[in-house]
């Protein structure tokens, strides 16, 4: 008997992100509106970016509720998009560049699949798993789900835009569970963040697998690891 009936997926930097990476995609944007980011040295707007998204990691933890609605999301994600502005040495006083890029970062067209995600996708729901996402996201998630091909496989899609609560609140995965009719120990959550995704997940009773594509959790033992999504349905086996 498997483990696991049910397999729930975190969205972004899981099965989806911005096309080209977030890193060009700024460059780009900001390079449109006659600001130029780009230096010899690639790895420094990593740098940056890093050091930004290790502040929303933060955020988010401390349960700051950035997507359970339109105005929360517009607020956070101009003041992140206006210190990664400072980091990057743009002056922008009155936050119209960092406005702008929030607006861009919300259109769907900028977002495209991991390559191993449709084909992971398609395994496990062949294999009889029941698919679903439980997300920290504004409510067009599910727009972009249908835009990519995702939402035929998924039985359940909770979103925090929808439900006003954000992981790691335990309450946004049981929503999930129970529109499945699933108990936690049959329920495996699959995503890229250890202290959002993996740990409130572990301490519900399900099983997780963190994501960790760029190599950055090697000492991470709460859960199984994987590099690919392509590992995945061995990993839950």
């Amino acid at each position: 008997m498997p483990r696991y009936d049910v397999v729930l997926f975190d969205a972004g930097e899981t099965l989806l992100r911005p096309e080209p990476s977030f890193p060009e995609l700024v460059v780009a944007l900001l390079r449109a509106r006659g600001v130029d980011v780009a230096r010899d040295d690639p790895s420094w707007i990593d740098r940056a970016l890093a050091s930004v998204f290790r502040a929303m990691d933060d955020l988010v933890v401390n349960r700051e509720h950035f997507s359970t609605s339109t105005e929360r999301s517009r607020a956070f994600w101009t003041a992140l998009y206006t210190r990664l502005l400072a980091e990057l040495g743009v002056h922008d006083p009155d936050a119209r560049h960092a406005t702008y890029l929030h607006e861009e970062f919300s259109k769907p067209e900028h977002y495209a699949l991991f390559p191993d995600a449709l084909p992971a996708l398609r395994e496990l729901a062949a294999a009889g798993y029941t698919l679903g996402i439980v997300s920290n996201f504004e409510a067009w998630l599910e727009v972009l789900l249908d835009r990519l091909g995702v939402a035929p496989l998924m039985s359940v899609v909770v979103v925090s835009g929808n439900e006003g609560i954000e992981k790691p609140d335990a309450e946004i995965f049981r929503r999930a569970l129970d529109r499945l009719s699933a108990p936690p120990d049959r329920a495996v959550y699959v995503g890229d963040n250890p202290r959002i995704d993996v740990r409130p997940a572990l301490d519900l009773g399900m099983g997780a697998v963190l994501v960790d594509r760029r190599g950055v959790h090697t000492a991470f033992r709460d859960s199984t690891v994987v590099r690919s999504l392509e590992q995945l349905p061995a990993a839950i086996r």
